[in-house]
């Protein structure tokens, strides 16, 4: 399979792939995935601990372990990241088979939706990642590093609205 792409479009052409981290706490992530994937002419699979909405295919919804017990230690690899414990089963899982779902499906763009350490992942297994901005206050060590190493930010208001704390001008591109 060519990378990034998958099965064909109505017209007979190849679809794109897409992987799309969405975060498990509240309804907003998998909502927004679902609503901008349904629209895309990718086949987007979306990745997340929540559960499979009805409405969303099965054979591209990826349900990954839960990574909230609490379990493990050095939590935020000494204030490096936000979540990335030591030995703990959810979080290792839920990373290994984010891993190998990109191996298999060498998709030609990884969304992130409230992730610093999948969007890290996605980088370093090499697929471009596009990471979205939220509101608020990311002056913090950890999004400083998820956004510089992403390929893309999607920032859903107004520029002028400048909601983001912490904003950088070297991300305006």
């Amino acid at each position: 399979m060519t990378p990034g792409v998958g099965a064909a479009a109505r017209d007979g052409a190849p679809r794109a792939v897409v992987g799309w981290y969405a975060h498990h706490l509240g309804a907003g992530h998998v909502a927004r995935a679902r609503v901008v994937g349904s629209r895309m002419a990718a086949a987007v699979t979306i990745l997340s601990s929540a559960p499979r909405p009805d409405d969303w295919p099965a054979e591209r919804w990826v349900e990954l372990p839960r990574d909230d017990a609490a379990e493990g230690h050095d939590h935020t690899a000494g204030g490096v990241l936000h979540w990335a414990p030591l030995q703990h089963s959810g979080f290792h899982d839920r990373m290994q088979m984010i891993a190998a779902w990109v191996a298999q499906h060498e998709p030609a763009v990884f969304v992130t939706d409230v992730s610093v350490e999948v969007a890290l992942l996605g980088r370093l297994l090499g697929v471009p990642v596009a990471t979205f901005v939220k509101p608020g206050d990311r002056s913090d060590r950890q999004h400083q590093l998820a956004y510089d190493s992403a390929t893309a930010l999607i920032a859903t208001w107004p520029e002028e609205a400048a909601i983001v704390g912490g904003w950088q001008p070297r991300w305006d591109a």
